[in-house]
């Protein structure tokens, strides 16, 4: 959102500036004589320059509308960790993308059904709701005839990568419940995925974003964020972060 703003921003300046270039020699326009006189006239080339750099200011300013519309498309299409709804939204998309995938098996299975019987084929295809389904009976560059399997195994690894999101974003949330009741800090043994402890390694989870000042301890002294908190050698653990920890018990 930061970005999107000052692209914003950017792209207003740039159309301010060229407004006000477009405005020089105003005085002039209209004025026959002064703009179809032959020869070098100083005021007429300054104008000239102060106009060229306004259609430039112009161009940039649409540079930076564009990558603001990007940015915003972003925004609205992109599940953030940190949404409220976010596992309830990862899961929609999960239902959406397995659906998907059943429905490029169901036309794949048509077309090898009905293999040289397109007309057969494109009724088949119609009667599951396919629209224009006598693409699928025409080879793509390598030969291949429906939906190649390289686009059913990329929307199953996309289903993957979202489950493993959820499966964090719910760690993430549960490790923040307990700092919360812990009174804002938690500091833990690190266990991994399989919930092996490795001796002497903590992990610190914050129930809310600490003072700047903290991060830049936590960081000095090596530690990792990952899925919702700190992770790094109990012996390196900053003071500040054990005094804070002590303050919240």
């Amino acid at each position: 959102m930061a970005r999107l703003e000052r692209r914003r921003q950017w792209a207003a300046g740039r159309m301010a500036k060229a407004e006000a270039g477009f405005a020089v020699g105003a005085e002039h326009r209209g004025d026959v004589a002064f703009n179809t006189q032959p020869g070098h006239i100083p005021e007429r080339c300054r104008i000239f320059k102060a106009h060229d750099r306004a259609c430039a200011d112009v161009s940039m300013a649409h540079h930076h509308e564009q990558k603001a519309a990007g940015i915003a498309s972003q925004l609205a299409h992109t599940v953030f960790s940190d949404d409220p709804d976010a596992v309830e939204a990862l899961q929609a998309k999960i239902d959406k993308a397995r659906a998907l995938v059943e429905r490029m098996k169901a036309c794949n299975k048509i077309v090898r059904k009905y293999g040289s019987d397109v007309a057969g084929g494109i009724v088949a295809l119609a009667a599951i709701d396919v629209q224009d389904g006598g693409r699928l009976f025409k080879p793509d560059f390598a030969g291949r005839l429906g939906f190649p399997s390289y686009m059913l195994t990329n929307e199953g690894a996309n289903v993957r990568r979202m489950e493993k999101r959820i499966a964090d974003i719910q760690t993430r949330n549960a490790r923040a419940e307990r700092a919360d009741t812990a009174g804002g800090v938690v500091i833990e043994d690190w266990q991994n995925q399989a919930g092996a402890t490795a001796s002497g390694y903590v992990r610190v989870t914050f129930a809310e974003k600490p003072a700047r000042e903290i991060l830049d301890a936590l960081r000095a002294a090596g530690f990792i964020w990952a899925v919702g908190s700190w992770s790094g050698k109990c012996e390196d653990l900053p003071a500040c972060v054990r005094e804070l920890a002590s303050v919240a018990a």
